[in-house]
């Protein structure tokens, strides 16, 4: 199933404003594209025209391969879906129409454009298109309307007996006709774009935190003061290994507060909150007074993505899903290297120690953690339903014994508050090229109206003087003044 690629040369290319190839360029939805199609080879025509195609489409295959009895060997039948979601007549512009002279000297022959990127998915394209049960999302008028359109996406995933692949893809579509030789000729040139998936609203500051907990027990006669370091008996140690009753018992609830909604690009930090609440019913009795030291070794995030892609066959629709996982240590920040010791709180008095925030954990996807550079907000659009969930996985010490807890949540993925960000270079070429880079103190584009972000407090250096140094420089400047007139002698009338 082949994605749009990048096509150019002497004869036509695509270029917009500020970007140039391989970069590809990125925008969101509202947005004014601007650019220019450029053509270097020499050329004469009495008739020409030049035109430029906004396009988008999402599509799915799954490939399902067989054995064949019979035939000593494999069957291979392929599924597919596809929904176009720009209306391409509507996003087509005639930039250029007439006599075309193009000398082998000149300059690029080059035809201004300006397209606006649509919010929503195409009703004409969409309204009724397809059997209703093909599609995630309803295919009516009513529903189409509010279906914005979705980010840039891709998934292949390959497998011995299936493959299952889906996109959403958007790409510029530029094409010259003309007439040579009494024949009608055309070239044509695309430049794939990234559209990614817009946000308006300023960064949440509410995670949609969920409370998890387990009852975890600690026997050690560790556990009593001043035996943390102690070498236990042989006594001991048998009753340590058999159960018995006379090992001192500290029983409570491991609890961990953890986030169902994380957004991508937001400032603050994921909270992950820890904390162990004694259950004195449970613990024995030489233990009651005593406070418990748990350290937490590690806490270790794997996030699981799921795509499901739908495609039509021939009674019904076929469905195929895909799982990737990324694993992240949270904690230690740095695994390998020492690290300050993190103490669980053990008391339900206080709150809990937030993790995420001792460990500085941002879920940003264009942070140093190479594993999210490449993760999707959760969206659901025609063909394709991408979501994700997590597991948390807890290791913790309690004066030498050891306590795990794994811990389960689905979680919601948000779009970026501010979508638009520097242009992402393209993967099959030049791969050492870098991104165009913005101005640290740009403003946020036109269409995220409400973010603050790139708001910056002035620098000490430019405040304005405070009530005391505009007395000092008032008295000062009435002070030369005197002076000035005081050398210049009386005035002659």
């Amino acid at each position: 199933m082949g994605r749009t690629t990048y096509k150019g040369n002497p004869a036509l290319q695509i270029v917009t404003e500020g970007v140039t190839y391989p970069t590809v360029p990125l925008f969101a939805p509202g947005n004014t594209i601007i650019g220019r199609v450029c053509r270097r080879a020499a050329l004469v025509s009495t008739e020409a025209s030049v035109q430029i195609t906004l396009c988008g489409r999402a599509k799915s295959k799954i490939t399902v391969r067989r054995h064949n009895a019979a035939s000593h060997g494999t069957t291979t039948t392929h599924y597919r879906g596809r929904f176009t979601l720009i209306d391409e007549d509507a996003h087509r512009q005639t930039i250029f129409n007439g006599p075309l002279h193009v000398a082998d000297s000149s300059d690029n022959q080059t035809w201004s454009f300006v397209i606006d990127i649509p919010t929503h998915c195409s009703q004409r394209k969409l309204v009724n298109s397809v059997p209703a049960n093909l599609s995630f999302l309803p295919l009516d008028a009513a529903s189409v309307a509010i279906h914005r359109l979705p980010g840039t996406f891709d998934m292949d995933h390959s497998g011995w007996s299936s493959d299952r692949e889906g996109f959403v893809e958007y790409w510029l579509e530029a094409t010259i006709l003309f007439i040579q030789h009494g024949k009608q000729r055309s070239e044509t040139a695309t430049l794939p774009i990234i559209i990614a998936s817009a946000n308006n609203d300023p960064p949440i500051t509410d995670f949609g935190n969920r409370r998890y907990r387990e009852l975890r027990v600690i026997s050690s006669f560790r556990l009593l003061p001043n035996m943390e370091a102690a070498e236990l008996t042989f006594q001991q140690k048998c009753q340590q290994l058999f159960g018995s009753s006379k090992v001192p018992r500290a029983a409570g609830k491991l609890e961990l507060y953890m986030p169902r909604i994380m957004q991508l690009g937001n400032p603050s930090t994921v909270p992950l909150r820890l904390r162990f609440v004694p259950d004195k019913k449970l613990s024995s009795d030489n233990m009651h007074d005593i406070p418990i030291k748990i350290v937490l070794q590690s806490l270790r995030m794997t996030l699981m993505t799921k795509t499901t892609v739908r495609c039509a066959a021939a009674f019904s629709p076929r469905e195929a899903s895909d799982d990737t996982e990324i694993t992240l240590n949270i904690w230690p920040p740095s695994p390998g290297q020492p690290s300050s010791i993190l103490y669980i709180p053990c008391t339900g008095e206080y709150p809990p120690i937030d993790v995420g925030a001792k460990a500085d954990f941002r879920l940003n996807s264009q942070a140093p953690r190479q594993a999210l550079r490449k993760l999707y907000p959760r969206f659901t659009t025609y063909n394709l339903m991408h979501t994700h969930y997590f597991k948390f996985e807890i290791v913790a010490t309690a004066s030498g014994e050891e306590m795990k807890m794994n811990a389960f949540e689905s979680v919601v993925i948000l779009p970026a508050s501010e979508a638009r960000q520097a242009p992402v270079a393209a993967y099959s070429a030049h791969p050492g090229s870098s991104a165009v880079q913005q101005e640290e103190e740009a403003p946020p584009p036109p269409f995220q109206p409400r973010s603050e972000s790139w708001i910056r407090p002035p620098a000490e250096t430019d405040a304005p003087p405070t009530f005391a140094q505009a007395q000092e420089e008032n008295v000062t400047r009435k002070s030369q003044e005197a002076e000035r007139s005081t050398e210049a002698g009386p005035s002659v009338p």
